[in-house]
């Protein structure tokens, strides 16, 4: 069985609190990987969903893969509003604007919290991905 197929488990984190909720990140490590021996690169991953739909668990598949590969690897569950409360936003405020703040968020804990992850903070990289059928 290769080490992408051995389904590398996750440690989940609570990065902070919005919209009156916990938001989570999953951190996926390279086998055997030592943090407090080791600093790897490290990649911070955003679900698709058109700002409105999806979560981390899509993006699970692809951080068991780099992680298997050397790097640590991180999928991030941002706010979400629904097409009601991103209405319902006072101006200039956007939905967008909201996962972003987020986002910006779980980039910054991620580097923060480099040391214990065993993540060379100068090598974080981000990105996303729209998962087929959306």
């Amino acid at each position: 069985m290769s080490v992408a197929a051995q389904k590398l488990p996750a440690k989940s984190y609570v990065y902070k609190h919005s919209g009156g909720k916990p938001r989570e990140l999953d951190v996926f490590f390279p086998p055997n990987h030592n943090p407090s021996q080791a600093r790897v690169p490290g990649v911070v991953l955003f679900h698709g969903g058109a700002w409105v739909s999806g979560n981390r668990t899509r993006l699970r598949p692809i951080c068991q893969y780099l992680a298997s590969r050397g790097l640590v690897a991180v999928t991030v569950d941002y706010q979400m509003l629904s097409q009601k409360d991103a209405a319902a936003l006072p101006q200039p405020e956007t939905c967008k604007r909201v996962c972003i703040t987020d986002a910006k968020s779980a980039i910054r804990w991620t580097r923060e919290h480099a040391a214990e992850l065993g993540i060379d903070p100068q090598k974080i990289i981000t990105g996303g991905a729209r998962p087929a059928g959306i």
